[in-house]
């Protein structure tokens, strides 16, 4: 498929290969790619138009990885036949077959001058080829099970790999030896759960983690070590929050309570009975002493944390309430949910609040995430109508929409407002960029739907959860592959 890098729009399928599509590779120029099936070829394909060029038959098993050369004149295509195969772009033309290695090859990479190609294989090495006669250059050993990436660096000297050993090794190009070796980060843990929310604590040191069971982990957000378990919980709990300053959580679960939670000693501070269903939501006001509560009984419950009284019942939704949140000034709490509809009450004054001051309507399915941005006009919204959308709440109108291929799970505004993240049904999560209204960085890594997302305090990461049991965190500021994979990794 392609896809409009900047809306996440899908511009066209394209359909020609048999079997499963392994790689793909654009040309420099962005006018062709390429693509490598199971059904032992490779195909060449116009980008503006969508046709297929020409085939590239000849390997005799998959074709896993494909590459193109800077200049766009030279294609190489990487199989499980253990053979690496040079063709002529232009022609579709078999130049030379390139053999040494002993197991299936994955990867084929040009060099930045294109004069080399460097291929990664099950048989644990790294190989340098001469394009121009097809010498096998340098054979770059070290790892110990198969490989499955490699990359040069800009300037060509630098040449890195990473393996299934789980380590990422950087050669140098001219000598052929190895100058370090990165080791990966995992971190496992027992009593795994698919995820259905994810809170950082405000220091940033706590990552609070909850979904298909009824307990809640608290996890070292540095390297995902456990620190503690919650229990307690009768059901599921959808989702967790920190307070304001850290020293409490608050958990919304199936079995119609919320829970407070003392988060250095992880015991059970309180039970809020109030709610006559399912619990999906919780909130805290920015000062601390009001939590919302969001139920599929269709009302959003008012707390007051030090005394934990219920305050107020707010009710008008005509569908469970999957989303609360607070404007960063308190003074307005956002809720939406099953009814599409986005309400917007005056929580100034919790004794006096019966109805909704405003609402918003667009939607064309349950409402699942809210949140505000730091300025408190902003807010945006995930649907499971497949988009996330922008509300100027000051002049009560949508401002901005993006549309995804699945329904989206979950919002969050980065700490000074510059980055939106989303995540969803699609198994990505996506940093957009809500000025321009435009997408920055697509994120996949996950097995299964991504539910739920949190930046750090610094803006520095994101983590997402999944309920394929794991948590990533992706650097925000070049979010291009998670550091580390956490709370159960396969």
């Amino acid at each position: 498929r392609l896809w409009d890098a900047a809306s996440g729009m899908e511009l066209r399928t394209l359909k020609g290969h048999r079997d499963w599509v392994l790689c793909v590779a654009v040309s420099p120029d962005g006018k062709f790619f390429l693509s490598g099936s199971r059904d032992h070829t490779a195909k060449l394909w116009d980008v503006k138009t969508g046709q297929e060029l020409r085939t590239l038959q000849g390997h005799t098993n998959w074709v896993e990885g494909v590459a193109i050369s800077p200049d766009g004149k030279l294609l190489a295509t990487a199989s499980h036949d253990n053979t690496v195969k040079l063709w002529d772009a232009a022609r579709g033309e078999e130049l030379r077959t390139l053999t040494g290695h002993d197991g299936q090859v994955n990867v084929a990479t040009f060099a930045p001058d294109g004069k080399t190609l460097a291929t990664a294989s099950n048989d644990r090495t790294l190989r340098l080829w001469d394009v121009a006669s097809g010498e096998n250059l340098v054979v770059f050993e070290g790892h110990t099970d198969n490989l499955y990436a490699a990359a040069f660096s800009p300037d060509g000297k630098t040449l890195v790999s990473g393996s299934f050993d789980k380590t990422i090794k950087v050669w140098d190009v001219a000598t052929g030896k190895e100058r370090t070796t990165l080791q990966a980060r995992l971190h496992r843990s027992e009593n795994l759960f698919p995820l259905w929310s994810i809170a950082c604590s405000p220091d940033g040191k706590i990552l609070a983690v909850s979904g298909e069971e009824k307990i809640i982990k608290l996890l070292d957000a540095a390297n995902g070590q456990p620190i503690r378990l919650l229990e307690g919980h009768d059901d599921m709990v959808p989702q967790v929050t920190f307070s304001p300053d850290g020293k409490v959580l608050a958990s919304a679960s199936f079995d119609h309570t919320v829970k407070l939670w003392d988060v250095t000693t992880g015991k059970a501070l309180a039970a809020l009975t109030g709610h006559k269903n399912w619990v999906f939501s919780v909130a805290f006001s920015p000062d601390g002493k009001l939590l919302a509560s969001g139920s599929y009984d269709k009302t959003v419950c008012l707390w007051d944390v030090a005394s934990r009284q219920l305050l107020a019942v707010l009710k008008g939704h005509r569908g469970g309430v999957r989303a609360v949140a607070f404007r960063p000034d308190g003074k307005m709490l956002a809720t939406a949910g099953a009814d599409r509809v986005l309400r917007l009450w005056d929580v100034s004054d919790p004794m006096k609040t019966k109805e909704a001051r405003q609402t918003l309507k667009g939607h064309e399915d349950a409402v699942r995430s809210l949140a505000f941005a730091p300025d408190g006009r902003i807010l945006a919204s995930g649907s499971e109508d497949k988009t996330a959308r922008l509300w100027d709440i000051t002049a009560n109108r949508q401002v901005g929409s993006f549309q995804l291929i699945d329904s989206v799970l979950a919002v969050a505004f980065s700490p000074r407002g510059s980055m939106l993240a989303c995540c969803g049904q699609d198994q990505t999560a996506r940093i957009l960029d809500p000025a321009a209204a435009t997408q920055r960085t697509l994120l996949r890594g996950h097995d299964d739907a991504v539910t739920c997302l949190c930046f750090a305090p610094d803006s520095q990461a994101l983590f997402t959860g999944s309920t394929d049991k794991t948590i990533k965190r992706w650097p925000a500021a070049s979010p291009h592959a998670p550091t580390a994979k956490k709370e159960g990794q396969k």
